[in-house]
């Protein structure tokens, strides 16, 4: 979590230190790269070569899925971390 806080501070320093070096540009530019985000998080980004961000490589499982990389793991866990317990 302390690695995760760092990575996010060092993302907001990142953001704000472009903001303020062109703020004009930056504000042209700035919608742009939300749009992306969107699409990624909506899961309608397309990647290199036109193919979609939600392809067989996301639904596949097993050892050597992205799934079972360390940082789905810590992300994952991360998540699950921030969720209310659910009572059984």
């Amino acid at each position: 979590m302390l690695i995760q806080a760092i990575g996010m501070s060092r993302s907001k320093h990142t953001f704000f230190t472009n903001m303020s070096q062109d703020v004009p540009s930056f504000v042209r530019h700035w919608p742009s790269t939300q749009k992306r985000d969107l699409e990624v998080i909506m899961g309608e980004a397309t990647r290199r070569r036109g193919e979609d961000a939600a392809g067989d490589e996301l639904r596949r499982g097993g050892r050597n899925s992205a799934w079972a990389t360390q940082n789905a793991k810590d992300s994952i866990d991360a998540m699950l971390l921030k969720w209310p317990a659910f009572p059984c």
